[in-house]
């Protein structure tokens, strides 16, 4: 059995919902847990990005794209950062060991802020494999290739059919960050799945009671199997209202060790 905890993107300097995803990583490898950090956006340099905030998670890390260059990407990437006149970036581009081109991403600028426009990724070969289309550093549409076919699909529809395919693989129960409703989709539209579980941050609610507005309405779904809140009032708020199975879990409180 797997256990995959899903983040859509992580970054290199780590918020409270990264350092809470990645402390839940390393408890599970100590229980000696088949588990694995997935991750969907395209970010070339997680390996640094591992390097430097979790070296120890590095080999539980599971990107989306990675998952789709494959062969491509073996062993590693390196990135040249071409900018204009102005230090402004305007590509980066992406090559493996071999120096082959595998990954381009051109940028513009939105209000005066660099955004991300377009990024392409490419098969050994040189074949393109995903195109991401941006609106505002956000991925409005996908162009994928799949045995020489192309599909054009949202980026939800993207990530539904990646955790398809890995939890096809092996029995995964997956645990979802329910955050962003449209990422939450992606994941309930899963079907592999031997369980689904949510959790919602102790920061998730009003007066340390109520659970937020947006989250209430990603959890009216009643398509996850549990429920794990941050206090034990996000516990009593849920079984209250929708009756749902939940696990509130307590700070751990240790003694005092004498000198």
């Amino acid at each position: 059995m797997q256990h995959l905890f899903l983040m859509e993107f992580f970054g290199r300097g780590q918020s409270g919902r990264s350092y809470a995803v990645t402390e839940r990583v390393r408890v599970f490898k100590a229980l000696q847990k088949n588990v694995r950090l997935v991750t969907f956006d395209y970010n070339p340099q997680y390996n640094d990005i591992w390097q430097a905030v979790a070296p120890d998670l590095e080999a539980t890390h599971l990107n989306m794209m990675a998952y789709y260059q494959g062969d491509a990407i073996a062993g590693g990437v390196r990135v040249e950062r071409l900018h204009d006149h102005q230090q402004v970036t305007l590509v980066d581009r992406v090559f493996n060991q071999s120096d082959r081109l595998v990954g381009e991403i051109y940028y513009g600028l939105d209000n005066k802020t660099v955004s991300r426009r377009v990024a392409i990724l490419y098969n050994t070969d040189g074949s393109e494999r995903i195109r991401l289309l941006y609106q505002q550093n956000k991925v409005a549409q996908v162009h994928f290739w799949q045995a020489g076919q192309l599909q054009v699909m949202s980026f939800v529809a993207l990530v539904r059919q990646f955790l398809q395919e890995i939890t096809a693989q092996e029995p995964s129960v997956i645990y979802a960050d329910v955050l962003e409703e449209e990422m939450t989709q992606a994941y309930l539209g899963v079907s592999n799945a031997v369980a689904k579980v949510a959790y919602i941050h102790a920061d998730h609610h009003v007066g340390q009671h109520q659970i937020l507005v947006g989250f209430r309405n990603l959890l009216r779904s009643r398509q996850f199997d549990w429920i794990v809140t941050g206090t034990h009032n996000q516990a009593v708020d849920v079984q209250t209202e929708w009756q749902c199975r939940t696990a509130d879990i307590a700070p751990r409180r240790l003694p005092c060790l004498s000198q």
